[in-house]
């Protein structure tokens, strides 16, 4: 079966290409510039007679850029389907069967009918299916009816069933269904709402860790889960558990106010709200939490990204945050819009080397939202400040004079690159640049200034 509910891979827009850093870094031969007066710097004695010249104004402009490359990454992808805990590709809880009814009994199934609560209006149907790595477990309690009793196979009126895969090496999986719409019954029945509740679970060898997930969906109008043109979801919900302690989460909610999660029939603007502690793939990271809009334009149409926050601790204390604003500081991406992505990291306290570094990217989304085709760049900025080393304050900024299609270098547009360090003297850039060249100024160390033209 589909996934009840597919997630985009992508959901920020724009990237600034690398070749400009190179030829800035190429053009720009610095030597160093004014004084900034901060006799606070506890380590001012140590550092008061490094020289600055040109070789520490390359290095610090070099270690901009390769910051700016570091973060450009991840505007492009800064949070995949595999990053969201629980929406991955081995996330089985959103690919669970939807057919509300359990498999037909084939050649070689071992099955077994229990009648003794027949006076009791139900009957208990248990079908085994051995397998070469795993043996599969079904469990429907059947209304006692006539359609019970006719022989035919398949169109009993089914109360609840249970569907569970025992692997050899000691993982388990199961699923079971129950009656979400008040009619007693999961099969679809004609006329009816159709709606099913399905409770996940899945235990690894030994049963640590444990995930768990409960999802609520309907067959839609036609009456028939596997036409899912459709079919609606209600409820999204997913954990892991370690140990018994909660680990990671995932929910997907109603973001338009319409009472569905999705509705495969109509647009359908959803929201998923990830956590998760230690993830095992990311060794640095200590937690995250991702907050993801979606606007799914209806069975097979696509999805637009609507809007995207995500937060992040490292291990080692560092607290991440990256969110995205529209033109009116808004945070709905709009289509022909204006919009900036922020990446901000912030100390962990106050013995970190790091005070603060800070990305800002300014794009336009284009009127597709669903393609990155037609996103255009507008300008880049990268600012960081150094609590400790000789390195502490630097800014280093991008702006292209005309909006620079996706996959192209700027063409023309302004820079500027400034450093501070820890002797209170500076350096700075400021030029422009052109399909043919790179000039400006730079200012060294004690206010001198010097004009610069390379060709590129």
């Amino acid at each position: 079966m589909k996934p009840m509910i597919h997630f985009p891979k992508n959901n920020l827009r724009g990237k600034a290409d690398p070749k400009v850093m190179t030829a800035l870094i190429t053009a720009l031969l610095l030597s160093a510039c004014v004084n900034s007066d901060n006799g606070s710097d506890p380590e001012y004695d140590k550092y008061k007679n490094t020289p600055v010249n040109e070789s520490t104004a390359k290095a610090s402009l070099q270690a901009q850029s390769a910051s700016m490359a570091a973060w450009d990454g991840m505007m492009e992808n800064p949070v995949s389907v595999s990053d969201v805990p629980g929406t991955g590709s081995g996330a089985e809880w959103m690919m669970v069967q939807k057919a509300a009814g359990p498999a037909k009994v084939s050649a070689g199934d071992d099955l077994v009918i229990d009648s003794s609560t027949a006076a009791q209006g139900y009957a208990t149907f248990s079908i085994t299916r051995a397998g070469l790595l795993s043996t599969t477990y079904d469990t429907a309690v059947v209304k006692w009816d006539a359609q019970a009793r006719d022989g035919i196979s398949g169109n009993e009126n089914v109360m609840s069933w249970s569907h569970t895969v025992a692997w050899v090496n000691g993982t388990r999986e199961r699923a079971a269904f129950t009656d979400a719409d008040g009619d007693g019954l999961v099969n679809v029945v004609s006329g009816g709402q159709n709606r099913v509740r399905i409770d996940y679970r899945k235990e690894w060898n030994g049963g640590s860790p444990v995930e768990m997930a409960v999802v609520v969906a309907a067959a839609g109008p036609d009456g028939s889960f596997d036409g899912e043109a459709d079919n609606r979801l209600y409820q999204a919900e997913w954990e892991r558990r370690i140990g018994g302690k909660l680990a990671a989460s995932a929910q997907f909610t109603d973001e338009d106010g319409d009472g569905l999660v999705l509705d495969n029939a109509d647009t359908s603007v959803i929201r998923l709200t990830a956590w998760e502690s230690m993830p095992t793939l990311r060794p640095l990271v200590k937690g995250v939490r991702a907050v993801v809009r979606v606007r799914k334009l209806g069975y097979g149409k696509g999805e637009e990204p609507v809007g995207f926050e995500y937060t992040d601790t490292l291990r080692d204390g560092r607290n991440r945050h990256v969110y995205l604003r529209n033109s009116a500081g808004g945070d709905v991406i709009l289509a022909n819009d204006t919009l900036r992505l922020f990446a901000e990291t912030r100390q962990k306290d106050g013995n970190d080397s790091l005070r603060s570094l800070d990305v800002k990217l300014a794009f336009g989304a284009g009127a597709d939202l669903k393609s990155q085709d037609d996103d255009v760049f507008y300008s880049l900025r990268v600012e960081a400040h150094n609590r400790l080393g000789f390195q502490r304050d630097m800014t280093f900024e991008v702006v292209s004079a005309t909006p620079v299609p996706r996959g192209q270098a700027p063409q023309s547009g302004t820079f500027r690159f400034d450093a501070t360090y820890a002797n209170r003297k500076s350096v700075s850039v400021v030029g422009t640049f052109t399909p043919t060249a790179f000039q400006g100024t730079y200012t060294g160390p004690k206010g001198d200034t010097a004009s610069f033209y390379v060709a590129r």
